[in-house]
């Protein structure tokens, strides 16, 4: 068959056409393929109908040059005549002879090389008609297999490639000599010795190996067709990536005829990292499991989770693994000296004692846990949680000029403490500490435990100032106060913080000479005031409006008694019988409500929050949107009690498998249905309706709430954990979708959602971009991906 043959033109296009080959994939020497590809011809598929004197017309391309490119086109077209015969004569029977398949089959590695095929690549690749059996097929494989054209490791099927010292023996060269000194040069012998036994230079040798290993490969490519030795293998992995010889040969088993062999040909040196090669998709699977095990060698497996042997990566294990409740460190000390032997790890990773303190003070700022007084640690994922709803019902973002202990915060705001299993005033101070930036948020710091502050302020001035507006006051009722008020100890404060009022104590009372208002403008300040309720501060700045010359001490606990005012510490009110009452009021009054004045305007007032969370969850009044409320008249005269809202709840529960994560979206993409929904209300509403049941548990995720059927303590993490579980494995953006589409979650990015993963026991591929239940499951899907037979 003459590959310029009009007769055949169409037959040899239509099969190239299915089975062409890039111009570097053809194993033509560096001249001719260069000067190719620089004349624009990438492919077989160009160059196939090009005749001598069109090839010799090509700028740069001498005689050996167009020999060599008309010796491989000749070539490859009798290799494949048989195939090109069947187009040809129109008999696609012929294609599926045992020996067409068997070429078709090898000539699928002309572009696989050196990766490994399962049975399943073979088959699509082939694309055989139904009545070719899959036994038949196995049985051209075996057959393959037994030639020692493909070897079967590891459920997939490899071309096998002779290794250049075979062909270096195999082949008749024109120079024996040159031969014999390329054998030497692999044997190990370095240029200058080659040179000095041949009497030439170091520069000659090198000559004279690169032209043999180019002659030989020219020849084994007109005899096989096949233009790679089995010692390519490992080529692109070492100009790739940075390792050692003894790392090479003990870990990857490159022997030393193969590093001789990629020093001979002259390839450099790669530099990336080898944690880039566990998901390079270039590099064998096989190839990639021996680089993941090397690059594990200093790490451990502890329950799912690969962990250096790092000092600072095994305390971080030792903690999540053993230090879930209260543990002292010295209790912690021992239990990681007691894992790092059991595992056998090196001694010098010991906690020993002279190490205590710095590990000690490293420790107590870990993301990984919280650190508390009299040296204590638990664990606890900060990373993994969203604290949004946190710091909004603390009003940490509204705090301004102030210092309190974070005791004041446990007591005044249990509810949401426990629904983030912070336990104790310490945990509650190590964790702001963590996740709120020194100087951010109003000038936020944390002090000595259990104390934090907001911006400038003064102890003495701040106590001073509640003498006088709650005198007369007994010693302990002001202790009493400023407990209340700032969290501090009672008896702290009255043996450490009075002696700024002590002009003002008298046999066991503190009382204040007030100023007295004049009755004009006191006359004139009650006409101004039309509210039930003030901050004292607010009466002041009312006061200095009316009359700037005035004193604004006159307005003090006195002045506002016989104004009708009850006092109470900062805030005051007149016409109901407590403050929790004039809140309840002001917080009902209307049908619907902004209330976001009223919680930047009370931030201090835990009388406030307390009221806000009481009235919420007996359903006075329920959140429709955030800082947005309606009260239960209004819903009720649009015919929806108490009863109906409690239903839907019971509905939900009963909807809802028992552990499962969920919000108001996916409870409607799963089909649950509600007479509620028509009411036409946002999908917050309709979350704020279960925080009422405390059968659930919620948290805030990518600015949506997730609910959660159970009392637990769940964050961010756990939920992401949660999901992929339930998946087994699941890409990135498909994950991404669901978490908005599905839950309706938003303001998040890729990369976040990654992060959210770590420490977690999920494995994510970076390649297939793709995030697996486990690195179990991750090998098992692989497996399954790989398997043959």
């Amino acid at each position: 068959m003459n590959r310029l043959s009009p007769e055949y033109k169409d037959a040899i296009t239509e099969f190239i056409t299915e089975n062409d080959i890039l111009i570097d994939d053809m194993g033509l020497p560096a001249r001719p393929t260069n000067q190719l590809k620089r004349n624009g011809y990438t492919s077989l598929k160009d160059i196939m109908f090009l005749t001598h004197d069109d090839l010799a017309s090509l700028p740069a391309m001498g005689s050996g040059s167009v020999s060599s490119v008309i010796k491989y086109l000749d070539s490859y077209i009798e290799s494949k005549m048989t195939r090109i015969e069947a187009i040809h004569s129109g008999d696609r029977s012929a294609l599926c002879d045992d020996e067409s398949i068997k070429d078709r089959i090898l000539d699928l590695y002309m572009d696989a090389k050196f990766h490994g095929l399962s049975m399943s690549d073979i088959e699509g690749r082939l694309g055989l008609p139904s009545d070719y059996s899959q036994e038949r097929l196995k049985g051209v494989i075996g057959k393959l297999i037994a030639g020692g054209d493909l070897e079967y490791v590891d459920y997939r099927l490899y071309r096998r490639y002779p290794s250049f010292r075979e062909c270096l023996d195999k082949y008749d060269l024109k120079s024996s000599r040159n031969k014999e000194i390329t054998k030497t040069r692999l044997d190990g012998a370095t240029l200058e010795s080659i040179g000095d036994e041949y009497g030439v230079t170091r520069e000659r040798i090198r000559q004279i190996v690169n032209n043999t290993y180019k002659d030989v490969q020219s020849k084994h490519l007109a005899a096989t067709g096949l233009s790679l030795f089995d010692e390519d293998y490992y080529k692109y992995f070492y100009e790739s990536y940075e390792f050692d010889r003894k790392d090479g040969s003990d870990w990857f088993g490159i022997d030393m005829s193969t590093w001789k062999y990629l020093d001979l040909v002259g390839i450099k040196r790669g530099k990336k990292s080898l944690e880039e090669a566990e998901t390079d998709q270039n590099l064998d699977p096989g190839l990639r499991i021996k680089i993941k095990n090397y690059n594990n060698r200093g790490k451990i497996f502890v329950d799912g989770i690969w962990v250096r042997k790092k000092r600072s990566s095994l305390e971080e294990a030792v903690v999540r693994k053993y230090c879930t409740e209260d543990t002292t460190f010295t209790e912690f000390a021992e239990i990681y000296n007691d894992f790092v032997k059991e595992y056998g790890i090196e001694e010098d990773l010991l906690l020993k004692e002279e190490l205590l303190r710095s590990r000690k003070s490293k420790m107590a700022m870990a993301k990984y846990l919280l650190w508390k007084q009299n040296e204590k640690l638990r664990y606890y994922d900060i990373d993994g949680r969203d604290y949004t709803e946190l710091i909004d019902e603390l009003g940490l973002q509204l705090l301004e000029n102030i210092e309190i202990s974070t005791l004041k915060l446990v007591e005044d705001h249990a509810d949401v403490l426990r629904r983030y299993d912070i336990r104790d005033q310490y945990e509650l101070h190590n964790l702001l500490r963590k996740i709120i930036p020194d100087g951010s948020m109003n000038g936020f710091h944390c002090g000595r435990m259990p104390m934090i502050s907001f911006g400038d302020f003064s102890r003495d001035d701040a106590i001073e100032e509640l003498v006088l507006e709650n005198a007369p006051i007994t010693t302990t009722d002001l202790a009493d106060l400023i407990h209340a008020e700032f969290g501090y100890d009672q008896a702290t404060a009255i043996g450490t913080y009075l002696g700024c009022v002590s002009k003002y104590y008298h046999k066991g009372v503190y009382e204040v000479d007030f100023k007295k208002m004049p009755d004009e403008r006191k006359t004139a300040l009650d006409s101004a005031l039309e509210e039930d309720g003030y901050l004292i501060n607010e009466i002041r700045r009312e006061y200095r409006k009316l009359f700037p010359d005035a004193d604004p001490d006159e307005v003090n606990p006195f002045t506002l008694k016989e104004m009708g005012f009850s006092v109470f510490s900062r805030c005051v009110v007149r016409n109901h019988s407590s403050l929790e009452e004039y809140f309840e009021q002001l917080l009902t009054e209307n049908e619907i409500a902004d209330i976001s004045d009223y919680k930047r305007r009370f931030a201090y007032d835990v009388t406030f929050s307390q009221t806000l969370s009481a009235l919420k969850r007996d359903l006075r009044i329920i959140e429709f949107e955030p800082n947005q409320v309606i009260s239960i008249e209004r819903l009720e005269r649009s015919g929806v009690t108490r009863e109906d809202i409690r239903k839907y709840c019971d509905d939900v529960y009963s909807f809802v498998g028992k552990g499962q994560y969920f919000s108001a979206q996916s409870l409607i993409a799963d089909g649950f249905r509600s007479d509620l929904y028509d009411l036409g209300f946002s999908d917050w509403f309709y979350a704020n309706l279960l925080f009422s049941d405390e059968r659930f548990s919620h948290t805030r995720v990518y600015n949506n709430l997730i609910l959660y059927k159970g009392n637990k303590d769940i964050s961010v993490r756990s939920f992401q954990e949660d999901v992929i579980k339930k998946h087994g494995s699941i890409d990135i953006y498909d994950f991404i979708s669901e978490l908005s589409d599905i839950y309706g979650c938003t303001s998040f990015d890729r990369y976040e959602v990654i992060e959210k993963t770590k420490n977690t026991g999920i494995y994510y591929d970076k390649i297939l971009d793709r995030l697996y239940a486990s690195i179990d499951v991750y090998e098992d899907e692989l497996e399954r991906m790989d398997g043959i037979w």
